[in-house]
C-alpha cells in the first residue's frame, strides 16, 4: 500500500508474530491473521495534504497542496469521507492544485490480499436524544462517526431510550367495498442493538463474513382494528430512522460502514365480515439475528428468548378474524455507502377468533417474534453469492378463551428454546 500505510501494515505483521488472536472474538474462521494490502492502494484519509472536494458520478475531484499525490491509473483509492468510497482509478488529470480522477467499481478483495477485521458497534440508547437535537450520536467501538441523520414520522416522539408510538394510525380508509381503521392507541419500542461485523480474507477471497445484531427488544402495543365488512389487508409505516457512519480497519486500510437503524410498524388483517377488535400486550425479547458465510456456505444467526404479557382483549362483530400488529427494528449496513446486508427483527401481538356464532367464538391472544435477512455483498468480493430469507418465527399464546365465558387461560412464557 502506498505511503505510510505500507509501514503501518508491516508493523502489524511484526506484532502478529508475537501476539495471536488479539482483537475480535476469535471465531471468524478460515483466513490469515497477517494483514496484507495491495501496493496499488492509496488511502486518501492517511494524507493530510489531500482532501476530497467533489464527487460527480464516477469522477472524484481532490484538492492537494505541495506535490500531486501519487495516484495512477490502475490504483485503488479509498477514503472515509461522505460515507466512504472504494474505487479503481481509470484516468488521472492534474491541474492547479486539483486532481480529477475517473474511476470504476472496485471490490474489497481488489485491495485486501489477506487479513481479518472484526468489531462490534454498540448503539447507546441515550444517543437517540442527542441525535434528535442534531448532535453526534456515539455508538461505542472502533469507530469514527458522523452526525446522525434523523427521520421522525408524524405522531412519533423520542423518549429517553426509544420511541413513543401512542396515537399512530397505521391505516384509515377504504379496502374494496369496506372501510378499515388500524390505530396504535398505546405503544412504545426500545431497541438499541450491538452490531457485530466480521470479515476475513485469504488469497484475495472472502473466506468468512458475518453481520449480526443483538439486544433486548422491549415493546408495548395496544391496537384498535375496525372493519366494516370482509377484507384482507396489510401495510407498514416507517416510524423513525437514525444513521451512523462507522469505520474499522484491516491494519490502516479503512472499511467504512453506513449503519442505519430504522423502526417500522405494520399490520396484517383478514376478516370475513364486520369486526371491531382491541388487543394488546407487552413484550421483552432478547434477540440475535443475522447471517454468516464460511467458505461458500451461508447460515442464519437467530436466537430469541423473551416473555409477553397481556394488556387487553376486546372483540365484537360477526366475523372470524386473524389480525396482527407488529413493531420492527431494521438495521442496514452499507459498505462504503453503496450496499450490504439488512437485518429485520420483529415482535408482534396477534389475535385469532373463530366460531360458528358470536356466542361460541373461541379466541386467542398471541405474542411472537420473527426476522428477515438480506445480504448484498458484491462490493466485498466479485465471486461472493448473496443471501436472503425469512428467519423462523416463534409464537406463544398469551391468553385464550371463549367469548361466551371470557375465561382466560395463561400459557408458559415465550422462548426460542
Amino acid at each position: 500500500m502506498k505511503s505510510r500505510a505500507l509501514i503501518f501494515a508491516f508493523a502489524l505483521f511484526l506484532l502478529s508474530c508475537l501476539f495471536t488472536g488479539c482483537g475480535g472474538d476469535g471465531t471468524t474462521g478460515p483466513g490469515s491473521d497477517v494483514v496484507r494490502i495491495s501496493d496499488e492502494v492509496f488511502v486518501v484519509s492517511d494524507s493530510a495534504d489531500v482532501s476530497l472536494s467533489e464527487i460527480r458520478d464516477s469522477t472524484y475531484v481532490f484538492l492537494f497542496s505541495g506535490d500531486a499525490p501519487d495516484i495512477s491509473p490502475g490504483d485503488i483509492i479509498v477514503g472515509i469521507e461522505r460515507g466512504g468510497y472504494l474505487r479503481r482509478v481509470t484516468s488521472v488529470t492534474s491541474a492547479a492544485g486539483s486532481l480529477i480522477v475517473e474511476t470504476a467499481w472496485a471490490a474489497l478483495t481488489d485491495a485486501v490480499i489477506s487479513g481479518r477485521a472484526d468489531t462490534t458497534f454498540e448503539i447507546d440508547p441515550d444517543s437517540l436524544l442527542l441525535m434528535a437535537g442534531c448532535g453526534a450520536a456515539a455508538p461505542r467501538g472502533d469507530a469514527r462517526l458522523a452526525p446522525g441523520v434523523v427521520y421522525l414520522a408524524p405522531g412519533v416522539s423520542i423518549t429517553g431510550s426509544g420511541l413513543d408510538l401512542s396515537g399512530v394510525t397505521l391505516y384509515s380508509g377504504p379496502v374494496g367495498e369496506s372501510d378499515l381503521s388500524v390505530v396504535i392507541q398505546e405503544g412504545s419500542i426500545e431497541f438499541a442493538p450491538a452490531v457485530d461485523i466480521g470479515i476475513a480474507v485469504a488469497g484475495r477471497q472472502v473466506s468468512d463474513f458475518h453481520v449480526s445484531v443483538a439486544g433486548e427488544l422491549a415493546f408495548t402495543c395496544v391496537a384498535d382494528m375496525e372493519a366494516t365488512g370482509a377484507l384482507e389487508q396489510s401495510g407498514d409505516s416507517l416510524l423513525a430512522s437514525f444513521g451512523f457512519a462507522a469505520v474499522h480497519h484491516f491494519g490502516s486500510f479503512p472499511v467504512v460502514e453506513v449503519i442505519t437503524l430504522s423502526y417500522w410498524a405494520g399490520f396484517d388483517l383478514d376478516v370475513s365480515d364486520r369486526a371491531v377488535c382491541s388487543m394488546g400486550c407487552d413484550g421483552e425479547v432478547d434477540v440475535e439475528a443475522g447471517a454468516r458465510l464460511r467458505g461458500a456456505t451461508w447460515s442464519d444467526i437467530w436466537t430469541a428468548d423473551g416473555e409477553f404479557y397481556e394488556r387487553t382483549f376486546e372483540w365484537s362483530g360477526d366475523s372470524d378474524i386473524d389480525g396482527r400488529v407488529y413493531v420492527e427494528p431494521r438495521v442496514d449496513v452499507a459498505f462504503y455507502g453503496v450496499g450490504g446486508p439488512f437485518i429485520e427483527t420483529e415482535s408482534y401481538v396477534r389475535t385469532v377468533c373463530e366460531g360458528e356464532a358470536a356466542t361460541d367464538m373461541a379466541w386467542e391472544l398471541l405474542g411472537g417474534a420473527a426476522g428477515r435477512v438480506g445480504f448484498d455483498v458484491g462490493l466485498l468480493d466479485y465471486d461472493m453469492a448473496g443471501h436472503s430469507g425469512d428467519l423462523p418465527f416463534y409464537e406463544s399464546r398469551v391468553d385464550s378463551g371463549t367469548l361466551a365465558e371470557w375465561d382466560l387461560v395463561y400459557s408458559e412464557d415465550f422462548s426460542s428454546e
